[in-house]
């Protein structure tokens, strides 16, 4: 995808959190990764990005943090400086068509949470010269290396974390779910309808109502999209020839000789979409910490070393694959 006429050519690593996420969900993970990849490839030039994204926290639809993402990304390459492009205020949903590309941006991708499912949506529109959103020549010569996503919930929640009723987080997690599923008119997807009894006796749902108004539009993909949308989602970019790897948390739980998850990894997935995921085993008892602390030492510190190591590795990887001479 990388013009020809471009420049000059800036590699990054994006890091894009999730849900009310910020620039500290990804805790220490960018500076001992940056580490990590300059001692496997040194003299390789790449910068890291660790954006507020203001559209991507709760009260604004997954369209448009999907644009914001395309649009910083296209800044990027039209010349723009990493310090001068600011996701702290909202961008402009359409940059000019007849703008001219200055560099090619080559960019991992690294997202937490539901990040991963604004990014693949914005892999979609500057991928696919079809969609209504691309931008030729511009959208050309941005060229996805590779995807990381942390605990994406492409296929819903785990029963795992439904099935939890005694900690505070998953009272007002279960609760804000409820509450924007019915506020959006949604029909409840089987793994929701499961707690809808553990929410009523919690009595976090009226508790929730309230509130949840700003967040059920990004919270929309988690009750709305088939399993085959979900699918295709990660499918995009492999078709594309961009490599993808799905981490996901498990915590211990307790009493019992077995792993329990944040997100919903199904058995059945199609095979080549199973062989994107790989488990993260936290020492944590409860997947909703495990979910929030996968990207840190709070995991364990083989854990994370385990972790931090392997995710070098697959960037790598794709740095050499795709490399600049």
């Amino acid at each position: 995808m990388a013009s020809e006429t471009a420049s000059d050519v800036l590699t990054t690593i994006l890091y894009v959190h999730g849900f009310r996420g910020s620039k500290h969900s990804f805790a220490q993970l960018p500076a001992d990764l940056d580490r990590c990849l300059n001692c496997r490839l040194p003299g390789h030039r790449f910068i890291s990005l660790v954006p507020i994204f203001s559209r991507i926290q709760s009260w604004q639809e997954v369209e448009t943090a999907t644009l914001d993402l395309c649009n910083y990304l296209r800044q990027l390459a039209l010349g723009s400086s990493p310090d001068q492009v600011d996701s702290s205020t909202p961008m402009l949903h359409t940059i000019a068509r007849t703008a001219a590309p200055t560099r090619a941006v080559r960019v991992v991708l690294i997202a937490h949470s539901m990040g991963g499912l604004v990014v693949a949506d914005a892999l979609r529109i500057l991928m696919d010269s079809m969609h209504a959103s691309h931008v030729p020549g511009i959208d050309d010569t941005i060229t996805p290396l590779g995807v990381i996503t942390l605990d994406t919930p492409y296929f819903g929640l785990s029963a795992d974390v439904l099935a939890i009723n005694t900690e505070p987080a998953a009272h007002a997690l279960l609760a804000l779910l409820f509450a924007a599923a019915l506020t959006a008119g949604a029909p409840l997807p089987f793994w929701m309808k499961t707690g809808l009894a553990a929410v009523a006796v919690m009595g976090g749902l009226v508790a929730a109502a309230p509130h949840v108004k700003p967040y059920r539009e990004f919270l929309k993909p988690l009750f709305l999209e088939s399993m085959e949308a979900r699918v295709q989602k990660i499918r995009c970019m492999l078709r594309r020839d961009v490599p993808i790897k799905c981490y996901y948390s498990t915590a211990q739980k307790p009493n019992e000789d077995r792993k329990c998850r944040f997100i919903s990894v199904p058995a059945k997935l199609p095979l080549d979409v199973a062989q994107c995921f790989t488990a993260v085993d936290t020492a944590l008892i409860c997947p909703i910490d495990a979910h929030a602390h996968m990207v840190d030492r709070k995991a364990g510190e083989s854990v994370y070393a385990t972790f931090l190591a392997g995710v070098a590795d697959e960037i790598s990887n794709w740095l050499h694959a795709r490399s600049v001479e």
